[in-house]
């Protein structure tokens, strides 16, 4: 398969990944990386899109790896995922033990069954009127197209915005649907997130206690697998702290430093 494409931010300092969410929001991660070049030299890797053959959660580990390697060679990845982005960060570490030294977990995606009806119900309730509407249309049958309901979730994923919510991007629809059907299945499967037992390195969990993924609960369920997973949630903050009013500095400042400390490095 060709090689998916990347971005490259910043011209100094120690070597990170952004991942993206979605899945298939290509893109969504620009902001927080022209935030962080000042001071890392970035790479965002642009998921494989839908085509002929499904895209999986494995190729998308795959590509993850190759994108490093080919970016960064042996140098030790540092994975700074965000939504699905921190799953598929946390997926690759697990997958790749002795090649990563760092993992971030931004508003983690759901890895079970409870996990998710909390965020559905979290959703509904912070939902805005047009999109409870939206998906009491959807509960009833309706074809809503996704695209409707996602132009819509600022109202559950946002608490008070700063700066824009990402955008610019086009969330490749397919995508989205093929890698989550195949995460969905590798859990009831147990292969996840049991697996992340095999993650070795040490695990950062930022979260808003307003993001309706419940940090507490998505917590939980992963420290029997990564007891070294460190937690960190900011009321008033939504699911993209970046653009958070009240959380934006305190964590573009505690992601540095993490960063640096595990690279060895003194903040420049």
């Amino acid at each position: 398969m060709e090689p998916i494409a990347c971005r490259h931010y910043g011209h100094g300092g120690t070597r990170i990944a952004l991942l993206h969410g979605g899945p298939g929001a290509q893109g969504q991660m620009e902001g927080l990386c022209r935030d962080m070049c000042s001071e890392f030299r970035v790479v965002e890797p642009l998921q494989r899109r839908s085509g002929s053959v499904p895209v999986t959660v494995d190729r998308h580990i795959a590509d993850m790896r190759s994108a490093w390697l080919d970016w960064a060679g042996h140098d030790p990845m540092i994975l700074v995922g965000s939504s699905w982005g921190a799953m598929l960060a946390a997926c690759t570490a697990a997958d790749h033990p002795s090649a990563t030294a760092g993992v971030v977990m931004v508003g983690s995606g759901t890895w079970d069954l409870e996990s998710r009806a909390e965020m559905k119900r979290r959703i509904e309730g912070q939902a805005s009127p047009t999109l409870r509407s939206l998906l009491e249309r959807r509960t009833a049958g309706e074809d809503v197209p996704r695209t409707e309901i996602r132009a819509n979730l600022a109202s559950a994923y946002t608490f008070e915005a700063v700066l824009p919510e990402p955008e610019g991007f086009e969330v490749d629809e397919v995508g989205n649907v093929e890698t989550w059907a195949d995460m969905v299945r590798l859990q009831a499967e147990g292969r996840y997130p049991q697996s992340l037992a095999g993650i070795t390195c040490p695990v950062l969990m930022l979260h808003g206690a307003y993001d309706p993924h419940p940090g507490e609960m998505i917590r939980d369920s992963l420290t029997p697998y990564i007891p070294q997973l460190d937690f960190h949630q900011w009321d008033r903050c939504g699911h993209y702290p970046w653009i958070e009013r009240h959380a934006r500095e305190e964590f573009l400042t505690l992601l540095r430093v993490w960063i640096n400390r595990i690279a060895g490095e003194e903040p420049r």
